[in-house]
């Protein structure tokens, strides 16, 4: 019942205070609803959060640990609690870890990215970044700290391996330039050759000298060939090739790659295993294979009279549908099969099961690394193969490629290269335009071909030869031009010579190939190309096939 009878003073200071009770009351539970909210939110972050999120003592023990720990090293976090932060580091960089913590916070009072090697529960390595602040108390005493750590293994092996792809293309591009001036110097050294052998009579004794100078020049052409073949800056693209010539063709390579203390046979078909694929890349395949294995044989040691061998097989298969249900993922039929086994350390099921994903290397060197065995899964299954891998520890590995033959495995892209000398018939002379930057060539060309009857023009780069042409573009019935040449390129000057209505034959001659990139533009060609060095025999027979074909 309502009373009209004043408050007193009393009353008035209890129901002051019972208000100022139950304000501070509401204010508690804001409080701890507030602090329960973000002890939550807290909690939250650090159970979803992929960052190690910890806090620690002044001795940089643990004392709290978030649940990333367990995805990160394998630990439960109980298990890290009371260990110090070093603990978990490699043994010889534990002092390193705690002295540069400690010298981030006496500078900047944090530590900002600070990359540290941990060591998983398994033994595997994995790298962080580290990120830490001070714990303060009231008076501002440093009581420990609070931090993460940052998991970075992904993106510096990303970082290493465009750091060695980097220096693989340099590499490449020295290794393409080196080869291609080579190139222009052995044309000469063999044209000189050629030219001397024919002069002297078959008893004449100098010309096995000369011989000898011969095949050691051809053998610096197959050096070079194979230089560029692993330096293309450009693939070539997918045609049809014979998997046994592929592989004998960089067989000698090989050889070098893994040295004289690893043995190596190579078993080759006597019949075609023609498929459709990129040459560069059955060459990339077969390379990264039979480095691995060498790494594999060379590791393993004392061998206990055991070869240190490793051997590469080519040769057609038939799959039944019981073999590809078990061990491929392949239709039944026939394949080629490329097979490279060797002796060496051999792996564990649990290593077997990881050899194709990305990044997984047994390598403590990351700057061995190559194509990758992820990758080349790649590169197999793009062309339609598959493969298969059996090994035992300390017995060796055997990895099998099977990609499809090419439809009725026969007619090969590239014919063999075998020259032919053709005798020059009357009908086959006329004027010939020889353009080449490289004055001993030119003149080597021109020597021959004017000793078969043929008139030569000669032009040291595309300006000269575009002067000739508009001066006596009816007689030329043939240009030589080299493709790599300063200010217009041979391929320039054939559209510049279309562009003016002068439609004659082109033979084009060069140390690169029609699919190399130089300068950045791919050369591409689409006449008939004679890649150096050639020998004249060879040039010759070119130029009588398109005049012929002219006629």
């Amino acid at each position: 019942r309502i009373s009209r009878r004043p408050i007193s003073q009393q009353e008035l200071e209890y129901l002051t205070l019972f208000t100022e009770v139950l304000v501070n009351a509401m204010e508690i539970a804001r409080a701890r609803a507030a602090l329960k909210a973000s002890e939550t939110r807290f909690g939250q972050i650090a159970e979803l959060s992929r960052e190690w999120i910890w806090e620690t003592d002044r001795t940089w023990r643990y004392t709290y640990s978030s649940p990333a720990v367990e995805r990160l090293l394998g630990y439960q976090p109980e298990e890290v609690l009371g260990r110090k932060i070093n603990e978990f580091a490699p043994p010889h960089l534990r002092k390193p870890v705690i002295a540069s913590l400690q010298e981030g916070m006496r500078r900047e009072q944090r530590v900002e990215a600070l990359s540290m090697r941990l060591v998983r529960r398994d033994g595997g390595e994995v790298i962080c970044e580290t990120f830490a602040v001070p714990l303060l108390d009231g008076s501002g005493t440093c009581i420990g700290y609070r931090g993460c750590h940052r998991d970075v293994t992904r993106e510096r092996r990303l970082e290493t391996e465009l750091l060695h792809a980097q220096k693989l293309e340099a590499i490449g591009r020295l290794a393409a330039g080196i080869a291609h001036d080579f190139n222009n110097i052995l044309t000469s050294i063999l044209g000189v050759v050629g030219l001397l052998l024919e002069e002297l009579g078959e008893g004449d004794p100098i010309r096995e000298d000369i011989e000898r100078i011969r095949k050691a020049g051809e053998r610096a052409a197959v050096l070079t060939r194979q230089l560029l073949s692993f330096s293309r800056s450009q693939v070539r693209g997918e045609r049809i090739i014979d998997l046994g010539a592929e592989v004998a063709e960089i067989e000698e390579f090989l050889r070098r790659v893994i040295g004289e203390d690893v043995g190596l046979v190579v078993n080759l078909p006597r019949e075609a295993c023609r498929i459709k694929a990129d040459p560069s890349e059955i060459r990339q395949i077969v390379l990264e294979l039979v480095v691995n294995a060498r790494d594999a044989v060379l590791e393993k040691g004392d061998r206990g009279g055991q070869p240190a061998m490793i051997t590469v097989t080519v040769a057609p298969v038939k799959l039944d549908e019981h073999y590809c249900r078990r061990y491929l993922k392949l239709e039944p039929g026939w394949y080629a099969m490329i097979s490279v086994a060797d002796t060496g350390v051999g792996m564990d099921q649990e290593t077997l099961q990881r050899i194709f994903e990305p990044f997984f290397t047994t390598r403590a060197d990351l700057r061995r690394r190559g194509l990758g065995l992820s990758s080349l899964y790649g590169l197999v299954h793009n062309r339609g193969g598959d493969i298969m891998v059996e090994s035992q520890p300390e017995k060796g590995t055997t990895f099998r490629i099977y990609f499809p033959l090419a439809a009725g495995n026969h007619n090969s892209a590239e014919p063999g290269s075998k020259e032919r000398k053709l005798a020059v018939s009357d009908s086959g002379k006329g004027l010939i335009l020889v353009v080449e930057d490289e004055a001993p060539i030119r003149a080597l060309i021109t020597r021959k071909l004017t000793s078969l009857g043929y008139s030569v023009l000669e032009a040291a780069d595309g300006r000269q030869a575009l002067d000739l042409v508009r001066s006596r573009s009816a007689q030329i019935r043939l240009i030589i031009s080299d493709l790599v040449m300063p200010e217009i390129s041979g391929k320039d000057l054939v559209e510049k010579l279309r562009e003016m209505g002068h439609d004659c034959r082109v033979l084009f001659i060069s140390g690169y190939s029609r699919d190399d990139t130089v300068a950045g533009r791919r050369i591409g060609a689409e006449e008939k190309l004679i890649e150096k060095p050639f020998t004249l025999d060879k040039l010759v027979a070119a130029v009588e096939d398109i005049l012929r074909q002219d006629a």
